[in-house]
């Protein structure tokens, strides 16, 4: 069964938190821009029970995908691709659009030649089995930004 998992960053704390998700609505149905984690977790296996109230831009989806080092893989990760060697040729962050999780390459001149590589128009590209063994998680776009500053060569 696909693992269903969120993770958010506590509204007091400031730490991550994993779990289930829940939207807080009012009466109508109407959205009041509340989310929190059910169940959530400090780490992946430690259950610290309870909800959470969550920052609501940091919330992110589990993409059911692990990298290279085994690390999962969630919405708002930056992730880097790396040549053999171990030098990154190509960074860019995880997100969901068009119904699938995609990672949004960013304008490193390296780029250029990994789009191309690929046959894309863009620096969108579809986060599946054939990439994720060529990639690991370096950061999130809430924690380390400047992780996706473009390459000044």
């Amino acid at each position: 069964m696909k693992e269903i998992l969120y993770r958010g960053k506590d509204v007091e704390t400031g730490e991550w938190v994993y779990g289930g998700i829940v939207h807080q609505t009012d009466y109508y149905g109407d959205s009041v821009d509340k989310y929190f984690i059910i169940d959530g977790t400090d780490t992946y296996d430690n259950n610290i029970g309870g909800i959470t109230e969550v920052v609501p831009e940091t919330v992110g989806q589990f993409t059911g995908l692990i990298d290279r080092n085994g690390e999962k893989i969630f919405e708002g990760d930056i992730i880097a691709a790396k040549y053999p060697s171990g030098e990154i040729f190509s960074v860019g962050d995880v997100q969901f659009d068009c119904g699938v999780f995609g990672v949004e390459w960013t304008n490193y001149k390296k780029n250029k030649y990994f789009v191309k590589y690929f046959g894309q128009r863009h620096n969108m590209r579809r986060l599946d089995d054939d990439i994720v063994d060529e990639i690991e998680v370096i950061g999130n776009i809430h924690d380390n930004s400047e992780l996706l500053k473009e390459d000044e060569e």
